[in-house]
Formats: structure tokens, C-alpha cells, sequence
């Protein structure tokens, strides 16, 4: 399963002006053979952008539209904890110690559950944010078409 990064999302919905939009567009319009998702901090982090612009209706609105998106997955910390004090004490454990590798928190939340969720890839424009600090593979969407997967 393949990942997208919140700027990339960001960029295909709002930044339609930006010179990497039409990459990104091709690159979540034309995915080729495996499924894609994105985590539930990916989706709030597309909702407070919306939100910052005077826009909370509308950031309320995608997170229901990416929830109830059947051509991607979004991914949520697994909780089999015997009680929420277990759930956010695990949670800050894994999330820390992806902190600790040097990576900021809120980037830290989403390698945190591309770790968990075992995802094959992660396609972002912010490689310098993940490099280095996981075990699974980043590109851009630009690496991503030149390796002909699109």
C-alpha cells in the first residue's frame, strides 16, 4: 500500500496553480497496481488548512469525503488496548520514539502509522521530512512517474 503525504493531497485539492500540480494530479489520477492511502493526520491536517482559510465547513466536508472514499484506505492508529490510558500511553511511546530519529511531531504521527500499517512507499514533495527516518522508501510524485509507475 502506497501513502500520500498531506502536501501532496493538498496540492491535487487546493494548489491547483502550483508548477508540481499537474505531476501530482497524474500521480493520484493514474496509480497503477497498488491500492493508496493516507492516515487520519494527513486528512485533519487537509481540514485545518481549509479551516485557517475561513473554511471549516469545507474541511469538515473532505474529512467525510475521505472517510467515505472507496479508492482510499485512510489509516488509523490500531487500538486493541484494554482502555484508553493504555491506547495514549502506547501511543506516545511509538510516536516518541519516531520523534527521537528526528522526526517533528505531526510527521512523526504519520510515519508512526505508515510503520504500523506496513505501507510499501511514501510519496510525498517533503522527502527531507522522512529520508532517513524510516525503513520504508519516499519519493516525490516526479520520482514516482520517472520510475514509470504511471
Amino acid at each position: 500500500m502506497i501513502l500520500f503525504d498531506s502536501d501532496v493531497l493538498a496540492i491535487y485539492h487546493f494548489f491547483t496553480h502550483d508548477s508540481r500540480y499537474s505531476v501530482t494530479k497524474d500521480c493520484l489520477e493514474n496509480m497503477k497496481g497498488e491500492p493508496f492511502a493516507t492516515t487520519i493526520y494527513n486528512i485533519l491536517e487537509l481540514a485545518g488548512i481549509l479551516a485557517s482559510g475561513g473554511k471549516g465547513d469545507l474541511g469538515e466536508k473532505i474529512v467525510s469525503t475521505y472517510l467515505n472514499a472507496a479508492d482510499m484506505k485512510v489509516l488509523f492508529p490500531k487500538t486493541r488496548f484494554p482502555s484508553e490510558e493504555v491506547f495514549w500511553e502506547e501511543s506516545t511511546r511509538g510516536v516518541m520514539e519516531i520523534i527521537k530519529r528526528g522526526v517533528r511531531y505531526g510527521d512523526a504521527k504519520i510515519v508512526w502509522l505508515a510503520e504500523m500499517h506496513e505501507v510499501s512507499r511514501i510519496i510525498t514533495w517533503n522527502t527531507r521530512h522522512f529520508n532517513g527516518k524510516t525503513s520504508i522508501p519516499v519519493m516525490t510524485p516526479e520520482e514516482w512517474e520517472r520510475a514509470g509507475n504511471l
